[in-house]
């Protein structure tokens, strides 16, 4: 992709996922996915994103998640 815009997915919906993915890579948005907090933290403490999204039924792993884009 040539734009280099990277968009971070936290996801265990398989579906959504895969929509996710078609709709971003059509804006030619990079996507990492993660299923789960610990791998997504980890993620943003070492790399740019220009985008998280959290699709997540628990807030205070949504919430847990957004504090680590902050470090």
């Amino acid at each position: 992709m040539e734009s280099g815009l990277q968009a971070l997915l936290l996801c265990d919906d398989d579906k959504v996922v895969r929509v996710l993915r078609r709709v971003l890579s059509e804006l030619e948005i990079a996507v990492e996915h993660c299923q789960d907090a610990d791998s997504a933290i980890q993620k943003l403490t070492r790399q740019r994103f220009e985008a998280v999204i959290i699709d997540c039924s628990t807030p205070e792993i949504a919430s847990r998640v957004l504090k680590g884009t902050l470090l």
